[in-house]
């Protein structure tokens, strides 16, 4: 087996529906994906920082895991997207060898 093809298998073992991934709905397509629900810090929130807090609004976000493939366009930070029909924000984008990780916020009242 050739190195891209190694990538591949273990891209589909990471996203199986049997092991972590699930369907999701990103952006209006159905992608095999891992979503997670993360408590958003100054990590995960770079572009804001400690600053992004304000009384009486707090932040749900996501980070989610889905091959590049499977989205017609890579996201880019600031966008509106779509997680499972609910409306956030793009704060973060890395593609790892054909995995994109979005990291996701939805601002809640």
């Amino acid at each position: 087996m050739d190195f891209k093809s190694i990538i591949n298998d273990d891209i589909a073992t990471f996203l199986n529906l049997d092991e972590y991934g699930d369907w999701h709905m990103l952006d209006g397509y159905r992608c095999r994906a891992i979503v997670q629900d993360v408590v958003l810090n100054e990590a995960l929130y770079p572009q804001y920082g400690k600053d992004a807090y304000r009384e009486g609004v707090y932040a749900y976000g996501s980070v989610i895991n889905v091959r590049k493939e499977d989205l017609p366009k890579v996201p880019t930070i600031g966008i509106v997207f779509e997680l499972n029909h609910k409306l956030g924000q793009v704060i973060n984008v890395a593609d790892d060898m054909g995995v994109l990780t979005i990291t996701w916020v939805a601002n809640e009242m």
